[in-house]
């Protein structure tokens, strides 16, 4: 008789001990989890002081680990306050400049770079412009300038003459890589006449980067315009003077520019970072006067690469630099040319964002899990020490190796731990910070003051291993006598046997996370036991029918998609799952199994290399899967998310793809309904496979699932007379695909709207704006393609998708190249 209450109370007595327990242990995980979240949403936030704390951190590590000394291959010519006082106020004219050029050329330097900007017109001068020109051309190394305004924004196209273009990059490797790393985009272009430009060995930009805090760290390498790559000057006047053909300097997306044998390191947006050789006054000056006086300069010119710049007080173009506030713009060109002439390259160590987050919550990880089995004493020492290391590491990487990291958020984090880490529970459960009153308060409350308390964990019940239960999983059972451990990594269920002992048994759960069933007879044994929420998911040894799983791909429409593969063939496949039943009605459920046949029908009659290939469909229990071609690449939903620039030709080459398949399918009988950049993938060379045939119905009554006239798609995509609940053809495709060409063009939606109503509205009665009215570069052609393509009346637009990629492909064929050599 007395075991029935203290059963209860054993019951009763575990489960608040444990619950107790193990949010005492876990508690420093959790304050170490706080801790990292602020430090992670400070990194994604790129705050512009953290910023600006991070720069001044390499600035200051960069002008330690180096000395100052002046570069032997570079010199500039300076149009300073003697030249103006002798020579006459800036600017001067083109005939005086021509002599400046032809009396440089005759000391035989190694290229010439002019830092001040020539005239468009050449009528203006036509004398004077004719001599600057001949003298550019009789010297045959002279580099012009050419200055952008850097803006994403819409811009009217440019007929540039050929003199300039020429200077364009035209070697690219993998170019779709400039899809992830874009470089700076120009909106307009101020350049030499034509004249001197066809003189000159080439043009070089001039433009300027400010970091947050508004100095000039970086330099620009490449910036584009109009679908082409030009070159910074300090690229330009180094090619020149090693006699570089164009093509062997060669765009690489992400990580630097290959410049013959050598490769010049930029960051993902093609900045390069400038090693500075010292404040201003570094590089060696000669004033334009002396060398127009016929001064004897030949030692001070022959054989480097001399940058023309104006310094004279009132005229020049001073930059605010990490080594001096007021540096001319021609000499921060100079110390670049001479970085890369010397190889002499800062190479910052670029992680991408998963890494770097990454190491974040390594670091704490590791500081929840070590500083609380330490004392409080040795958390402080053991931090200042990482601390310490941390920072002369980062110092050793550059002055040895020239390479700097980002440090401040990891710097950040660990100072906010050494703040932290008096408040941090041990593993004992003592908090550092409590005082000797506290505890002797305690006691006292407790009855027990000079005595130590016995633990509050020595009435309750225990948890010890046993073998009993079915199969291989194991059963935790507790028992009366004894203290309570930890019971940690399986999810449990408890239950009481006939004998009275308290027993917990492990409960597996499905790959989908929500019902406790196994997904079929071979996943039944302990080794399929999936893991729980919060830890990451293994998929060692599960399976899905026939198919391995590897991990999960994302969430589909009707479902979890997973990466899996067909053992038998050794093939790799994407597996897309549907689990009906599973808080739904018995009509929800058949309605749901019922469209995964039909997506398995439908799609399993096309063979199309721009469809999606789909290879098996199947079931285990309650849970519906098929097996369908694994793909590498991107969404077009991804491309206009991060807004990329398509050069026009891709676009249509593009959207004449999906025609195809859409224009098959439709011949075959089937509609999509579900046409949007999300279901349109793009592959290597701008292969698109088109996917998720997941809504599509047969053109016949018998194949029919919509028998209410209720719309099926996505909103923003949907056709008229899908939302008016009227007949459902092939020309729905066309409207949601003119949808899609609109977005991908103007990276906006031709129909938008508050909520609902309004964007029906929107789709049903209103006609969006022409994209070239939105973009002035946009084809007109395209106007005329998303018109037709988007016409309320099904009998006004395009009457198959072969009639619209015939428009597309004449603009494609007739379009030029994006790059030529």
């Amino acid at each position: 008789m007395p075991k029935k209450p203290l059963k209860r109370a054993t019951r009763g007595g575990f489960s608040f001990e444990f619950n107790s327990e193990r949010v005492r242990r876990h508690a420093p995980l959790f304050f170490a989890g706080l801790i990292t979240l602020l430090i992670a949403a400070l990194y994604l936030d790129n705050h512009r002081v953290i910023a600006t704390w991070e720069l001044g951190i390499q600035d200051k590590m960069i002008s330690l680990g180096k000395k100052t000394e002046q570069p032997k291959d570079v010199v500039i010519c300076t149009i300073d306050d003697s030249a103006v006082e002798k020579l006459g106020a800036w600017p001067w004219d083109a005939e005086r400049v021509g002599y400046l050029v032809g009396m440089l050329s005759e000391y035989k330097p190694r290229a010439i770079g002019l830092d001040f900007q020539l005239g468009e017109d050449a009528t203006l001068d036509p004398v004077g412009n004719y001599f600057l020109a001949e003298m550019i051309k009789r010297a045959g190394n002279v580099v012009l300038p050419l200055r952008f305004t850097i803006s994403n924004d819409p811009h009217a196209p440019v007929d540039l003459p050929k003199s300039v273009v020429k200077s364009s990059m035209v070697t690219i490797d993998q170019a779709m890589n400039l899809m992830d790393y874009p470089y700076p985009v120009a909106m307009r272009v101020d350049y030499p006449y034509e004249e001197a430009s066809d003189a000159a060995w080439g043009l070089g930009q001039t433009n300027t980067w400010q970091d947050v805090d508004g100095k000039v760290r970086r330099d620009p390498m490449v910036v584009k315009f109009q679908g082409e790559y030009y070159p910074s000057m300090a690229l330009q006047l180094a090619r020149c003077a090693t006699g570089a053909y164009r093509t062997q300097v060669k765009i690489n997306p992400g990580e630097g520019i290959t410049f013959e044998s050598q490769r010049v390191p930029t960051d993902n947006a093609g900045l390069f970072l400038i090693d500075y050789l010292g404040s201003a006054g570094t590089v060696p000056r000669v004033s334009a006067a002396r060398v127009l006086e016929g001064e004897p300069v030949e030692d001070a010119i022959a054989g480097k690469i001399v940058v023309v710049g104006v310094t004279a007080r009132g005229y020049g173009t001073e930059l605010n630099t990490p080594t001096s506030e007021q540096m001319p713009r021609s000499e921060k060109i100079a110390m670049t040319a001479s970085n890369i002439l010397a190889q002499q390259y800062i190479k910052p160590v670029q992680l991408s964002s998963f890494l770097n987050l990454l190491i974040l919550f390594g670091i704490g990880a590791a500081c929840g899990l070590l500083l609380p089995r330490v004392p409080l004493l040795y958390r402080a020492a053991i931090l200042a020490v990482v601390a310490f290391l941390f920072i002369d590491l980062n110092f050793f990487l550059y002055s040895s190796f020239h390479v700097i990291t980002n440090t401040i958020y990891p710097s950040l984090q660990i100072l906010l731990f050494l703040a932290a880490s008096p408040f941090m529970r041990s593993w004992s459960g003592e908090s550092d910070s409590k005082t000797l009153t506290d505890a002797l308060k305690r006691r006292k409350k407790e009855g027990k003051t000079g005595t130590k308390p016995e633990p509050a964990l020595e009435s309750a019940p225990t948890v010890a291993m046993s073998t009993e239960g079915s199969g291989s999983v194991p059963t935790r059972v507790v028992k009366e006598d004894q203290p309570v451990g930890a019971i940690d990594g399986l999810e449990k269920t408890a239950l009481m046997n006939s004998d009275g002992i308290l027993e917990e048994t492990p409960q597996p759960s499905d790959l989908m996370g929500s019902d406790p069933k196994p997904l079929g007879p071979d996943m039944s044994t302990s080794a399929s036991v999936a893991v729980k929420a919060d830890e990451p998911m293994d998929f060692s040894g599960k399976r899905l029918g026939r198919y391995e799983l590897l991990g999960v791909l994302g969430q589909g429409a009707m479902g979890t998609v997973y990466k899996g593969k067909d053992p038998a063939i050794d093939r790799l496949v994407a597996l897309k799952t549907i689990r009906a039943g599973v808080g739904q009605d018995e009509e929800q459920a058949r309605e749901l199994r019922e469209r995964l046949v039909r997506e398995a029908k439908a799609a399993g009659k096309l063979s199309h290399p721009n469809i999606v290939t789909i290879y098996d469909v199947g079931a285990e229990g309650e849970l519906n899967y098929i097996a369908m071609e694994y793909l590498e690449g991107y969404t077009l939903e991804q491309v206009i998310k991060r807004k990329v620039q398509l050069n026009y030709r891709i676009v249509a080459k593009i959207i004449t793809q999906v025609c195809a398949a859409l224009d098959y399918a439709h011949k075959a009988g089937i509609v999509h309904r579900d046409v949007k950049p999300a279901n349109i993938m793009v592959l290597n060379d701008f292969k698109i496979k088109v996917t998720d045939f997941g809504i599509a119905r047969f053109d016949s009554p018998q194949m029919s699932m919509t028998q209410t006239g209720i719309a099926m798609g996505t909103p923003h995509y949907i056709s008229p007379e899908q939302l008016r609940g009227g007949t459902v053809d092939r020309r729905c495709d066309i409207f949601s695909l003119g949808v899609v060409t609109y977005e991908l063009l103007t990276r906006t939606r031709p129909f938008s709207g508050e909520n609902i109503s309004a964007l029906i509205y929107s789709i049903t009665q209103t006609d969006p704006k022409p994209p070239s009215s939105l973009d002035e570069n946009i084809p007109g052609i395209f106007d005329m393609v998303v018109s037709k393509a988007l016409a309320k009346d099904p009998l006004a637009r395009y009457q198959t998708a072969e009639q619209m990629a015939q428009d597309l492909k004449v603009f494609e064929d007739a379009a030029a190249p994006s790059y030529q050599v």
